[in-house]
């Protein structure tokens, strides 16, 4: 079923919400739909800070506070977690929020920066980036803590879960930049596509599993939305224009896709109905 006017009204409305109550808002980055919630990251002036909207309700709740910087937010298949990265000391680490409790604990304690945390389909791992020199690499933790296993070494990062949990698409980043796919337990990794000197990256599998969207500028000095058969390994064009689109995030139905670009000027976030092609801009109250 296709994203119907409903949802995207709601998409609209709880935007709206956020840039009322924060006056001081910058800019709003997408990081995970479910079927009903979507966290995002808001950007303050003071502060960097995670609210989340309930897109059935139409409110929004601030979930971290302070001055230190909140980022990569992500909620748990469930809507009862969100993982996300914290600063202290100017190294980021892996964090978690029980949202039924307000409970919060920290999960990694690494001495180089964690980012871009994406929960396993059934919610039992996180997997994340690691940028710490020739340490670098994707790990995954269990979500309730434990020792993080590295399930690659190298300049990789961006991963995103096939929706049976048993195959990873990640950026490659040793010879150019170039998406390569693995299996869940880290084995078997290879090339995705053959690098042809253009960059590819921001890899979202889609919910249905046939296929991933991903950011490259193989036909443009932009940046734009592709689509990849993983069966045929066929790439289809979606955007096109002198502007950057790029972090497409998957509507839980597959149907269409939410991206941030710079078509209009300046950061903004639209949603692409894939049948149709058409780009909605959502817009907050002028």
């Amino acid at each position: 079923m296709l994203v119907s006017l409903r949802q995207t009204a709601l998409i609209h409305a709880a935007l709206c919400i956020i840039f009322i109550g924060a006056l001081c808002l910058v800019m709003l980055l997408p990081s995970q739909i479910t079927s009903r919630r979507t966290v995002m990251l808001a950007n303050l002036y003071s502060d960097d800070n995670l609210f989340l909207l309930d897109l059935e309700r139409l409110i929004t709740v601030q979930v971290t506070s302070g001055f230190t910087w909140h980022g990569t937010p992500a909620l748990s298949p469930d809507g009862t977690r969100v993982a996300y990265v914290a600063a202290q000391n100017r190294i980021t680490n892996l964090h978690m929020l029980d949202l039924r409790s307000r409970e919060r604990r920290q999960l990694t304690f690494f001495t180089a920066n964690v980012s871009n945390p994406i929960w396993s389909p059934d919610g039992d791992k996180l997997l994340f980036d690691l940028d710490s020199g020739k340490d670098s690499g994707l790990f995954v933790i269990d979500a309730d803590g434990g020792e993080p296993r590295r399930l690659t070494r190298g300049s990789h990062r961006d991963a995103t879960w096939s929706p049976d949990g048993q195959s990873i698409i990640y950026v490659h980043q040793e010879e150019g930049v170039n998406l390569w796919i693995m299996n869940g337990d880290g084995t078997g990794a290879r090339p995705l596509l053959q690098w042809d000197g253009f960059r590819y990256f921001a890899p979202a599998w889609s919910p249905i599993g046939d296929r991933a969207a991903l950011v490259s500028n193989r036909e443009s000095a932009d940046l734009e939305l592709y689509l990849i058969d993983l069966e045929t390994r066929q790439l289809t064009r979606l955007t096109y224009g002198a502007y950057m689109d790029f972090n497409p995030v998957w509507t839980p139905d597959g149907s269409a896709i939410l991206f941030e670009s710079w078509r209009d000027g300046g950061p903004g976030l639209y949603l692409m109905h894939i049948e149709s092609g058409d780009i909605i801009r959502i817009r907050p109250p002028v």
